[in-house]
């Protein structure tokens, strides 16, 4: 009857909306296996962000020009204007989709080089990102200094030392580049040239690994 020729109209005009929409949002998938897959923070991509959004316009215009030209659009009067606007619709949000999932995880990459490096980033490092992860990086920086400056007592911790606790108080460090005389809790005064070995107390002797002076050697 009428119903099932309409059902199957429907269901064939649906398949070859999801065949098209295989071949829709092509860059953005590429965009985020690129980053996932990359080991470590890969340069932002300007142009690949830029042409997913053009596509997304491209389809937004698509969808206004199809719903201009008919009065009513409907699975039972015009399938194949309904099976485009399925098209266009969804090929936006996989868009959408996939742009926000690439977001996330060059975000979630940032956040772990705050962790890991510290409250500066290297010149290269600073290169590969876009002035909004930058702004990012700068407005993470300042919540967590601001947690950390807010412990009890008035007290300042910096979470960011060990990732894991530590076994020993101390550290056995490598130094890699001459600093002069650094004062430390103990065993006091030490004159840190290049080359040279020490065992120092491990929050002190951090933030200096961190900054590229000292190298923890292998236990």
């Amino acid at each position: 009857d009428d119903a099932q020729v309409v059902l199957v109209v429907a269901l064939e005009s649906a398949s070859c909306s999801a065949s098209k929409m295989a071949v829709f949002a092509r860059t953005a998938s590429e965009l985020l296996r690129e980053a996932v897959h990359a080991q470590e923070l890969a340069p932002y991509d300007h142009h690949g962000v830029k042409t997913v959004l053009e596509e997304v316009e491209a389809h937004a215009k698509g969808m206004f020009e199809v719903t201009s030209e008919e009065q009513a659009v409907s699975w039972e009067a015009t399938p194949d204007t309904a099976s485009t606007l399925v098209i266009h619709h969804e090929s936006i949000l996989r868009n959408k989709r996939l742009l926000l999932a690439y977001a996330n995880v060059r975000m979630r990459r940032i956040v772990e080089l705050r962790w890991k490096q510290g409250r500066v980033l290297r010149a290269d490092q600073n290169l590969q990102l876009c002035q909004a992860e930058r702004d990012f990086f700068r407005a993470y920086d300042k919540l967590l200094l601001g947690y950390m400056n807010d412990c009890p007592g008035g007290t300042y911790l910096d979470l960011t030392l060990d990732s894991q606790p530590p076994k020993d108080p101390l550290v056995e460090v490598h130094v890699l580049r001459d600093h002069g005389e650094v004062m430390f809790s103990h065993p006091g005064a030490v004159r840190l040239m290049k080359g040279t070995v020490h065992l120092l107390p491990r929050e002190e002797a951090e933030p200096l690994i961190l900054e590229g002076i000292l190298e923890q050697m292998d236990s």
